[in-house]
């Protein structure tokens, strides 16, 4: 899915045309600085982090940005506006409008080596959310802006990014897991104190702690060979064959050609170019001269060191997700927060690694989460939603009384509940389901959809409410799972939704699918069969 940021951007700003470079230009003069990763996180100039490196080097080259280096860490570049670059800012888009967008060119930096990184990564969120393709409306992003009034002569407390977009305020902290559970705490209760975090403004404001968890640095190995390289000398051969044969050869054709072909065009390719390009053949025997173009640029990019990376990056996230955010929802002096996330606060924690796979499930209304979970159970069973009313937010009632408020519910007309919350990244969500769990009487039948980022979480979660999921209270429940990601959200037909059942003395993952009978009321969770 494409960036919609330029053309946004045209439309806002009243402006005919703009040039690639002069959205890189804006983006920075909104951000402050910007990295490969983070231009890369817009999908602007496409996917890669070389994608849109050209487009930087060349605004440098220019004389409109300057290149330093990441304190800390000599392999990271950052770019901020020139003189030249701030003016020619100021020529291409309207005062008011650079005034409307919150834009402060004159900011710069700062000089410590703790706060420089801190402040970039603040806005990886920003720049992940530009690539949303629904996007129609400017998002408005200032650094360090006060949530609180101040008192006396004291300085307000700020928060490090603030968003906002066309559905709602988002309150960015960035932690680099440096703060301990002292500071988070007093910053917590700094923000229930505020007043956007007051009445409806639990509903209206969000906020966000993003964690960029710095993995170590290793050194780089290069690989005895470049699949790539060989593909780029294989594909200059394949096409030189072609046109000696005069015919078109598949990939297995070609391959063929490695023995009793005496042509010297061949002689480009070693003997272990040769046997690199035999195991390829294997998984794509019929491939045409075409599709090898298109797989050799697949493996311009080896994803293999980041892949680790990310898998570091996800464990030293993991490890201060749990010990230092989810101990705050049983901490006696956040009684505050936790009402407050039972009647409907969402309070995100988010790796900024992952913030492209997260993201859609967090800022909800931006990328039209209602339209994904009707999609999301359709596929998993639940063909005929016409009877089934949707409700963002919904107070359930128990027994009467006072009930429970979840956000994402849908009510069919004989009063089934179907609940989808996040109870791995939305401190809210997990509290909400938690605190359901452990204390209503209604037995109505609800189906808690619960989002997670794995099975890992899914299993902590069902072993912590082991004794609470045994309540008689809760035989009418059951809770199925589905593990987020980005390409979850934009093809829900490739859900693999699943829950966890007792089979005599073994625990099973069996995957998930739904069926319900209008005509007798009833919502079934049963094991999906899986086509061999």
């Amino acid at each position: 899915m494409t960036s919609n940021f330029k053309q946004t951007l045209l439309k806002e700003a009243q402006l005919l045309s703009l040039s690639q470079s002069d959205c890189d230009l804006y983006l920075i003069g909104q951000t402050n600085a910007v990295t490969y990763e983070q231009l890369a996180m817009t999908k602007i100039h496409g996917t890669t982090t070389t994608s849109g490196r050209l487009s930087l080097k060349k605004m440098e080259k220019d004389g409109y940005l300057t290149a330093k280096t990441m304190p800390g860490n000599s392999r990271t570049k950052y770019f901020i506006l020139t003189a030249k670059g701030r003016k020619r800012i100021k020529r291409l888009f309207d005062k008011t409008f650079l005034e409307k967008m919150g834009f402060d060119l004159e900011r710069r930096p700062p000089a410590s080596q703790q706060q420089l990184p801190h402040r970039i990564h603040t806005g990886d969120i920003f720049f992940a959310f530009v690539s949303n393709p629904l996007l129609d409306c400017l998002p408005l992003w200032q650094l360090e802006s006060p949530y609180k009034e101040p008192e006396g002569s004291l300085v307000p407390p700020r928060c490090d990014g603030l968003l906002k977009t066309a559905y709602g305020t988002y309150f960015i902290e960035q932690d680099n897991c440096t703060q301990g559970e002292g500071a988070l705490s007093i910053k917590l209760s700094q923000y229930m104190s505020a007043e956007c975090f007051l009445g409806n403004g639990i509903l209206q404001h969000t906020l966000i702690f993003t964690l960029f968890a710095e993995a170590k640095e290793r050194p780089i190995k290069k690989p005895p060979y470049s699949v790539y390289r060989i593909l780029l000398k294989a594909i200059r051969v394949w096409r030189a064959l072609e046109e000696e044969c005069r015919k078109k050869l598949s990939f297995t054709t070609f391959c063929m050609q490695f023995t009793g072909n005496p042509s010297p065009s061949l002689l480009h390719l070693s003997v272990h170019d040769k046997d690199i390009l035999k195991n390829l053949c294997q998984q794509y025997p019929d491939l045409t001269l075409a599709e090898a173009e298109q797989l050799k640029k697949s493996f311009l990019y080896d994803t293999s060191l980041e892949d680790d990376r990310g898998m570091e990056q996800d464990i030293l996230f993991q490890k201060r997700l749990r010990q230092k955010f989810y101990p705050l929802m049983a901490d006696n002096e956040q009684t505050t927060l936790q009402f407050r996330l039972q009647k409907g606060m969402h309070l995100y924690v988010l790796p900024n690694h992952r913030l492209d796979d997260y993201l859609p499930f967090a800022l909800q209304e931006e990328y039209l989460f209602e339209d994904f979970l009707r999609r999301l159970l359709f596929h998993m069973g639940l063909n005929d939603l016409e009877s089934w009313r949707y409700h963002s937010i919904l107070e359930c009632q128990d027994n009467g009384r006072s009930g429970y408020v979840f956000r994402n519910v849908f009510v069919s007309d004989s009063g089934i509940w179907i609940i989808a919350e996040d109870v791995v990244h939305d401190l809210g969500g997990r509290e909400r389901v938690m605190h359901y769990l452990k204390n209503h009487s209604d037995k109505s039948r609800t189906l808690f959809l619960l989002f997670v980022s794995s099975r890992e979480d899914a299993a902590l979660f069902l072993d912590l409410l082991d004794v609470e999921l045994h309540r008689p209270e809760n035989g009418n429940t059951d809770i199925c799972f589905v593990d987020k990601s980005a390409a979850l959200y934009q093809n829900p037909d490739s859900q693999k939704a699943y829950f966890r059942m007792q089979a005599q003395s073994n625990l099973l993952w069996l995957p998930a699918m739904l069926e319900y009978d209008a005509f007798l009321a009833e919502l079934h969770l049963l094991e999906r069969q899986v086509q061999p």
